[in-house]
């Protein structure tokens, strides 16, 4: 229980940005750990903190080190059925791959797919749609990027997520800016626009 708040901590603090206490929080829950009984609760907690740990890696590029904390996640995650954590941690994976500029990344998002798709996280699914599309689209399959971006943008509006919902309709103007249908692009770059005046979002 102890190893769980620790956890808990360290994502508060690493939504403040105090990336350094953040880590500090995971360590000391793994530490905890160490003299909890074995089992799928040990197994799930250390996957929540390896987790915790690889992401606050992954924010400060530290990416070698966020591969490998998200690696031994995704183990831990695994032995104790927690799909969450383990489709989450497939996510993230991605993520650090694909910033060494890696293919690698690509086979944990189709991992993370079903995954969450079997869980009904439309949350998580619309993450990983999102990211598939942007794998397309560097790679020139522009029409394939825009199918997912759309089937991202339905799965984040039925989970709620107004913002993430909107930066897929950007996401689609882009393209069709590329392509040189500008006409088509504007309005969703004007919606774009809207809702993040609206929400106040102003990234």
């Amino acid at each position: 229980l102890d190893a769980r708040l620790r956890g808990k901590q360290a994502m508060v603090l690493e939504l403040l940005g105090r990336y350094a206490e953040a880590l500090g929080a995971c360590e000391q829950g793994l530490a905890r750990l160490e003299v909890a009984e074995e089992g799928a609760e040990r197994d799930a907690v250390h996957a929540t903190l390896e987790l915790n740990a690889g992401a606050i890696h992954y924010r400060q590029t530290n990416n070698e080190e966020a591969i490998r904390r998200l690696e031994v996640a995704a183990e831990h995650a695994e032995r104790a059925g927690d799909r969450s954590t383990l489709a989450h941690a497939y996510y993230l994976l991605d993520a650090a791959h694909s910033d060494f500029g890696s293919p690698d990344g690509l086979r944990y998002l189709e991992l993370a797919r079903p995954i969450y798709e079997e869980l009904g996280d439309l949350r998580g699914l619309g993450v990983v749609l999102s990211n598939l599309g942007i794998h397309a689209y560097y790679e020139g399959r522009w029409e394939e990027s825009l199918a997912l971006y759309r089937e991202s943008r339905v799965a984040k509006e039925r989970s709620g997520d107004v913002i993430g919902a909107v930066i897929q309709v950007n996401n689609e103007a882009e393209i069709l800016s590329d392509q040189g249908f500008v006409e088509e692009a504007t309005p969703l770059f004007e919606e774009m626009l809207r809702v993040s005046r609206a929400s106040g979002w102003a990234f």
